[in-house]
């Protein structure tokens, strides 16, 4: 057969390795234009793309699914693949979330903190921290609280009313 007249074939079944980049190029693509993926749920939607760059076939559909399960790629909520995180990660960010959300949480800047050293008596450690910790009048300024060796590491949002507080308290 002359090559002149040879029909121009697509290319044979990619590798898995290349399903994978293939795969991972589609998704960022996707969510690089929409900010998340709302196409790709199951291997099949991923199809289209790989019968027009590869002859389809079953060897094709069969590569591309162990693709996709050699990624291991976590769901949303609504059963969209998310690129770059594993269901153990996933699954790991729903058990945090969970605790968090349990837990009533809030998430504070320490921009404007400060630290302080309260030296102390070993023995009153415990004792002046869990005092502080419940006073009305330093409850408002100290955001946490560090027993060490020899005192207490104060952490506070306003160190010169803590350390004024501290050094003028009333004995």
């Amino acid at each position: 057969m002359n090559e002149e007249f040879r029909p121009l074939n697509k290319k044979k079944t990619p590798s898995r390795a290349e399903c994978e980049a293939i795969i991972r190029r589609i998704l960022t693509t996707e969510t690089s234009a929409r900010t998340v993926n709302a196409t790709f749920k199951r291997p099949s939607d991923f199809m289209g793309f790989f019968e027009s760059l590869y002859t389809p076939s079953a060897a094709l559909t069969k590569q591309v699914q162990r693709a996709i399960k050699s990624l291991d790629m976590a769901k949303d909520a609504n059963g969209y693949y998310i690129l770059n995180k594993s269901k153990e990660q996933s699954n790991q960010d729903n058990i945090i979330r969970s605790a968090l959300s349990d837990a009533h949480y809030s998430v504070n800047l320490l921009d404007n903190a400060s630290n302080l050293f309260l030296a102390l008596d070993r023995k009153y450690i415990d004792f002046v921290m869990e005092t502080l910790a419940e006073s009305i009048t330093f409850k408002p300024y100290i955001i946490t609280m560090f027993p060490c060796y020899n005192g207490l590491l104060i952490v506070t949002n306003d160190k010169e009313k803590t350390y004024d507080l501290l050094t003028n308290i009333n004995l």
